[in-house]
Formats: structure tokens, C-alpha cells, sequence
């Protein structure tokens, strides 16, 4: 798994443009002829700047346009090689942090402050974790708002919308990610809600087992509260070891995130971008509805076109099965990367 954004808006400019000697044709920016690899996607006589322009949807496009629909392209071609390379499966675990029975009779006391849970990581490297939900039991009728908080940075990292609470078990759906390429992603994480003002109480598990937590691989959970008045990061000594659940059962989503491996080591993606891109576009040609009587339609030109993206048989070698080939073997370099960046972590202790 890795973030798709974060690795093309990272890996963008490894390959660049060069631009046209054609005055005709809008100029092209900064942004696309940017090259930190020294390769070029029009070093290949089919990734033409003319041709690209005269198959856009967009007819007579301007700049800004025609550089949007290059960026297009290149975040396109990072996206397609990494999905291809990237295969491996990336669960390692998903569980809810209380699973047992509870009998919703008793309510805790709420202290002034933050209460919540202290997050604990392992450190090993490309394993992130995501809320993916939180279950929320609470006695009263109220509004409640979850935040996360990192210890590398003052404000939430993650904050939820004002949550109205108006039974005794809710769901709220939180999507957050936490994934190695995040600045803050090492250190500890508190995962919470401040009580000041709140009209709802959280149930108590104090049900047989009710209390006992998940054992969460590469995680450890902590019960804590501490005296604050602020919505912004605490001082962690006066953070308190505590019992209670504070009404909190989270779902966590633990996975292998790859985003950090990759951007890090984007040299090693060059060539195979150039080609993929180059097979991208011969491919548009092709399909492309506009019509003209310039070369790019000619049926000799097509034919070359479709020889050099599938290859001849015993003549020549066409960039699919050459892609193919560096596909195999940047999945194998990953991998060796990998194994050199995983460790073994910490897994739960039953604190109950």
C-alpha cells in the first residue's frame, strides 16, 4: 500500500519535458520540464510535443491548460509503474480495541482535561496505522470532539466535526491515517477528548472482561488522562496512567505503507517511468478521436507506433515487455529494501 498523492506529487520532476523549438505551441512550465534525473519523456520520438497537443480533448488549449494535461500525464505514469511494482500485501492487523461484553450500567468520572489513550508505535519503519472508526458509549445526550495529538507537533494532527451523542452506542467513521511520510509520524501519539463542558458520561467496562484490550501488533495502548485547559498538546509529564475507557473503542487498521521506501528512493524508478509514459501516450494517439491529415495518422506511422509499445516477434523488443522486465526487477530491489527497513516491534501486554 502507499499513499498515492503523497508519492506522485513527490516523485514528480524525477522525469522531465524538454520544451519545443515549435512557437506555435504554448510553452511549457517550470514544473513539467523539471528533470532531477537527467531523463527526458520526449528523449523518445513518439512523445511529441505537437502530436500530444493536437490529440488533447481540449482543442486550441492554451498554457495553463496544456500544462495541466502534462502534469497529467507524468502523475499518471508514476501512478501506473508503482502500481505495478508495488503488489505485496499490506495487512498486518485489524481489531477493535475492547472485543469483550460489557454491561452498560456503571458511568466513570470524568476529570478536568484531556482524557483518552497515550499510542505507542514501534519503530519499525513503513508500518503505519489508521482509525479507521471509533465506537462511542456514552450515558446522557451531548456533543463530543475526538482529536489526535502527536508529540512532534502543538496542534491536532487530526480532529473530528462536533459528534452528537443520543445513545448509548454510536459509531463515528474517521478515516486517519497515519503513515511514514507524515513529519511527525515517530514519537507518541494521545488520542482523546477534552471534558471541559461536555453533558454525556462515559459507561464504564467493568464487565467480567469488558476492560481487557486487543493486543494490537506494532501498537500499545494506555489509558491516561491529564490537567489541561488548552485544545493544543499538553505537558507530558503531568500526563496520569489511568483505568478507565473514557467511552473510547477505536478500530484500528495496522499496514505495511510503502510511501516513504519509495519517495526516498525515487532513482531507482526513473527509466521505468519514462517508459510507461511513453506507452501512455503512444496509446492515446491511437485511441485519440480528433482526426488530422498530419503524420501521426498515417497508417505506416500507426503501425510503427503499435510495433514499438508491443514489440516484433524476434526484431524487435516493444516497451511493454521491456517495462515488464524492469518491473520484475525494481519489485525485487523494493523488496531487498524492505527487508533491510523492517524490524521486529513490540506487540500488547493484557493490562487487565
Amino acid at each position: 500500500m502507499f499513499n498515492k498523492t503523497k508519492v506522485t506529487d513527490n516523485i514528480f520532476g524525477l522525469v522531465g519535458i524538454k520544451p519545443s523549438n515549435d512557437t506555435t505551441l504554448p510553452d511549457v512550465s517550470d514544473e513539467n520540464q523539471e528533470s532531477r534525473s537527467g531523463r527526458y519523456f520526449t528523449d523518445s520520438p513518439y512523445v511529441n510535443l505537437r502530436w500530444m497537443y493536437e490529440t488533447m480533448d481540449v482543442v486550441n488549449s492554451d498554457e495553463e491548460v496544456f500544462n495541466a494535461y502534462l502534469d497529467s500525464l507524468q502523475k499518471e505514469a508514476i501512478s501506473d509503474v508503482m502500481d505495478a511494482i508495488i503488489t505485496q500485501p499490506a495487512y498486518i492487523d485489524r481489531q477493535v480495541l475492547y472485543q469483550f461484553s460489557n454491561n452498560k450500567i456503571e458511568v466513570e468520572q470524568l476529570p478536568y482535561g484531556f482524557v483518552g489513550y497515550r499510542i505507542e508505535k514501534s519503530l519499525d519503519k513503513n508500518v503505519a496505522f489508521e482509525i479507521i472508526r471509533c465506537l462511542l458509549e456514552f450515558e446522557g445526550e451531548g456533543t463530543i470532539r475526538l482529536a489526535l495529538f502527536n508529540t512532534a507537533k502543538k496542534t491536532p494532527i487530526k480532529q473530528s466535526e462536533l459528534i452528537t451523542i443520543s445513545s448509548s452506542l454510536q459509531e463515528v467513521v474517521l478515516n486517519w491515517k497515519i503513515d511514514y511520510s507524515d513529519v511527525f509520524f515517530q514519537g507518541d501519539f494521545y488520542f482523546g477528548y477534552l471534558t471541559q463542558g461536555l453533558t454525556v458520561v462515559p459507561l464504564a467496562r467493568k464487565y467480567e472482561f469488558a476492560n481487557r484490550m486487543s493486543s494490537i501488533a506494532h501498537l500499545r495502548f494506555t489509558p491516561i488522562g491529564v490537567l489541561t485547559e488548552e485544545a493544543t498538546l499538553f505537558d507530558l509529564t503531568k500526563v496520569n496512567a489511568s483505568s478507565n475507557c473514557w467511552g473510547l473503542n477505536p478500530d484500528i487498521f495496522v499496514y505495511y505503507d510503502y510511501t516513504d521506501l519509495v519517495i526516498r528512493n525515487e532513482r531507482l524508478f526513473a527509466v521505468a517511468i519514462q517508459k510507461q509514459y511513453t506507452i501512455n501516450i503512444i496509446q492515446k494517439y491511437i485511441a485519440s478521436g480528433r482526426s488530422n491529415r498530419d503524420e501521426r495518422i498515417a497508417t505506416e506511422n500507426l503501425s510503427l507506433m503499435i510495433a514499438q509499445v508491443e514489440g516484433l516477434d524476434g526484431k524487435m523488443e516493444g516497451l511493454i515487455p521491456s517495462l515488464k522486465k524492469d518491473i520484475i526487477r525494481l519489485s525485487q530491489e523494493l523488496k531487498a529494501l524492505q527487508n533491510g527497513y523492517f524490524v521486529h516491534g513490540f506487540t500488547m501486554i493484557d493490562r487487565s
